[in-house]
């Protein structure tokens, strides 16, 4: 890797201006790059560092490339031409979720667990979520969601139903927090993202929190649901976050040769 001599007034601005560890990610990235020419970049471009960190490093790149005044057409045009790896994530089946609501033991667990399978919400979401926020008519108040917009939440799911009642009504506590952890303060996202993943791998299952919102919108789509009301109940700005979510090709593909060999 290259010295960081051309970037020196770059770092030092980011140094004085954002945080130290953006610093240091952007003084590590930046180190690939002695002079930020076309071949230097077609190096970096061919090596076998995984993925994400070649998306990281690459806008990092952009960005001193543009304070240097040196982002011109020809780099602009390769660093674009880059195309990462598109991994498709499994999605929890109608079975793994059975299975692991089979073993949830309280109410609060059912409770956040549903939320985050039939309604899809993220675990960021339901940990923030205060006692004020339930409304009347089965609905949830969602605020300052990561679109920085509040929503509205219907609540429908007979699960998402019974377990919050059940929780709601065993529940003791003043706090404004809804739900809460052993000690009786609000649980964490990291917490609850824990719980989650611990939930499903003592099944024997290897899927996270996020899994379920990808169940989610897969079980809209499985049900004829279109890709732009799916949209809308994932609270999407851009209808392709929504496209990464499904695992449609896998569905229409086994659809097809169902319906060409006649399969039950």
């Amino acid at each position: 890797m290259g010295s960081t001599s051309l970037w020196h007034d770059f770092l030092d601005d980011v140094h004085a201006t954002k945080s130290e560890n953006t610093y240091k990610s952007y003084q590590n990235a930046l180190r690939y790059f002695k002079d930020g020419s076309l071949e230097e970049i077609r190096a970096f471009l061919g090596n076998d560092l995984a993925d994400s960190t070649k998306k990281q490093t690459l806008r990092i790149l952009c960005i001193a490339l543009e304070y240097n005044d040196m982002y011109d057409n020809a780099r602009r045009k390769l660093i674009k031409s880059y195309r990462p790896n598109i991994v498709i994530q499994e999605c929890p089946t109608d079975k793994d979720i059975e299975l692991v609501w089979d073993n949830l033991l309280t109410h609060r667990d059912r409770a956040m667990f549903a939320l985050m399978a039939y309604n899809g919400l993220r675990v960021g979401e339901v940990a923030g979520f205060n006692v004020d926020d339930l409304l009347s008519g089965d609905r949830l108040m969602l605020r300052n969601t990561k679109g920085k917009h509040d929503a509205i939440i219907p609540l429908v799911h007979p699960r998402v139903l019974s377990s919050l009642r059940a929780y709601i009504k065993e529940r003791k506590s003043t706090s404004p927090a809804l739900f809460l952890n052993h000690r009786g303060a609000r649980i964490s996202s990291n917490g609850l993202t824990q719980l989650i993943r611990n939930e499903f791998h003592d099944n024997g299952l290897p899927f996270h929190a996020h899994s379920l919102r990808r169940y989610f919108a897969n079980t809209l789509s499985r049900n004829g649901i279109p890709v732009q009301d799916i949209q809308v109940a994932m609270r999407h700005a851009n209808i392709v976050t929504t496209m990464g979510y499904l695992n449609i090709d896998e569905d229409r593909t086994k659809s097809v040769l169902q319906e060409v060999y006649h399969a039950i």
